[in-house]
């Protein structure tokens, strides 16, 4: 089953539009805050990544947040793996 990763800061208005559209959309998500764990910061920098919010899914990356991007994102995905209380 896929996993979606969003990796949010402090202080970030667009993580928290970013954690209320996941959650609109009954997307499971496991938030990995940046500034409280090293590794996910460093996983982040190696990818050239220095933006967030950053959506993972599957190692495929979103950076930052736009509806359309996380629509577009999400399409063509098994949207069951992500669906709240959907059965594996």
């Amino acid at each position: 089953m896929a996993r979606a990763v969003l990796y949010t800061g402090p202080r970030c208005p667009k993580c928290a539009e970013a954690k209320r559209w996941l959650r609109e959309h009954h997307i499971e998500f496991v938030e990995v805050d940046i500034s409280q764990d090293a590794e996910a910061a460093k996983r982040l920098s190696e990818r050239w990544i220095t933006g967030i919010p950053a959506l993972e899914v599957d190692g495929d990356f979103v950076v930052g947040y736009s509806p359309a991007r996380y629509t577009t994102f999400f399409i063509g995905r098994s949207v069951v793996d992500f669906i709240k209380g959907s059965v594996g």
